[in-house]
């Protein structure tokens, strides 16, 4: 049996059906300031959720109309071709950037530096945004999403910060220019399709992480950022140049053969002439020919006495003589 309402139920269902109504409209009002569109949050937060296509340089504001900007939207800056930059820098209360806030705006160029008060970013946030040229990811958000950057067909360059541990699926699938990616050693998680289709990878990583790990096992090129810095190969120490063989000789005079003229050495002459050879070196007396006429005799002995005396004589006595 089915229960009947009675008028009074009735009036009370449409005057709550009309409150709901007014309450929804409410929280749905987009209001129209300085060029943005936005919703309010609360009092005084707001939620960025469009911008004038006349404009390109894109800069998110602290604040718009005395409230402060907390979170671009859901689907917020989706398409908004007339982008051409986005600027983070001034925007000190934003916290989110919504699920697929700026997908496919194709007119984003340059870098885009995400600043670490973004504690949330949403999947496919910046899916196809296919000029971006390279990224700075600061956000504290722990996470990169589901096809965060997918397609971003002109990424070059990417350095993940420590305040992310996870990077999801298709996170940067298809980034197809993408060869340098740095990864923090805190990164926990890497899924499997993160880097499809991305054929000129070098993950740049730590000895071991999670990155490391990664590389390796998907045989994607890698750097380790803590490896040792090269060092020179070592030298032979130098070694002296070859110095000429010195020549072989003796000095005139020198029949003892000890490096210097001297009386002993007329002496030595003295006593191989008179047949007493007790102390002479049979060998060196030929340095006692003075004169040079192949005979040592008593007169080269008295030269080199004069010699020794500091008489001068006609020949070279004590000056080095080479051997042929």
């Amino acid at each position: 049996m089915k229960k009947k309402f009675n008028r009074s139920t009735a009036v009370i269902l449409a005057v709550l059906t009309m409150a709901l109504s007014v309450i929804g409209a409410i929280a749905a009002t987009v209001y129209i300031y300085d060029g943005f569109s936005y919703t309010m949050m609360s009092d005084n937060y707001i939620s960025i959720c469009g911008w004038d296509d006349h404009l390109d340089a894109l800069t998110i504001p602290a604040q718009l109309d005395g409230s402060y900007i907390m979170e671009i939207a859901d689907l917020g800056l989706r398409n908004d071709t007339y982008i051409t930059s986005v600027d983070f820098s001034s925007a000190y209360y934003l916290t989110r950037i919504g699920k697929l806030a700026f997908k496919g705006c194709t007119g984003i160029a340059g870098k885009v530096s995400i600043p670490n008060r973004i504690t949330e970013v949403g999947d496919s946030a910046f899916q196809d945004c296919s000029s971006i040229t390279s990224l700075e990811y600061y956000a504290s958000s722990q996470i990169i999403p589901i096809q965060c950057f997918y397609n971003c067909s002109s990424l070059e360059s990417v350095i993940i910060t420590d305040g992310v541990s996870s990077i999801e699926k298709l996170a940067f699938a298809n980034c197809i220019q993408l060869s340098y990616v740095r990864i923090p050693a805190n990164v926990t998680y890497i899924a499997p399709s993160a880097f499809n289709g991305d054929d000129h990878l070098v993950i740049y990583c730590y000895t071991d992480s999670y990155a490391h790990q990664y590389a390796e096992n998907k045989g994607i090129t890698y750097v380790l950022l803590d490896a040792p810095e090269p060092t020179e190969p070592p030298t032979e120490p130098p070694t002296e140049p070859p110095t000429e063989p010195e020549p072989e000789g003796y000095l005139l005079g020198d029949t003892d053969d000890n490096g210097d003229v001297e009386v002993v050495d007329a002496t030595w002459l003295q006593r191989y002439i008179a047949l007493m050879n007790i102390g002479v070196i049979e060998d060196t007396v030929m340095q006692g020919d003075v004169d040079g006429d192949g005979d040592p005799s008593i007169v080269d002995a008295a030269f080199i006495m004069r010699y020794c005396v500091g008489i001068e004589t006609p020949f070279d006595i004590g000056e080095f003589v080479e051997l042929p």
